[in-house]
């Protein structure tokens, strides 16, 4: 996930009961493994999750396209 539909989709994050004790992500891009950071950080609040299938299918598709 990027940070840009992170941030787009704030009404429907939710709250991580327990963070991942991992530090990185190994298959994560660069900008993913920043955003994964930020997390973990606290960064937007505490524990901040977003489940990608809340995500709508019409941004979602978008963003696949190119968008």
């Amino acid at each position: 996930m990027d940070e840009q539909t992170l941030l787009a989709h704030r009404t429907l994050w939710g709250e991580e009961a327990e963070q991942s004790s991992d530090t990185e992500l190994p298959a994560l891009s660069a900008d993913e493994q920043l955003l994964y950071q930020r997390l973990k950080q606290h960064h937007w609040g505490v524990n901040v999750r977003l489940e990608q299938e809340r995500i709508p299918w019409d941004y979602a598709w978008e963003s696949l396209q190119g968008g």
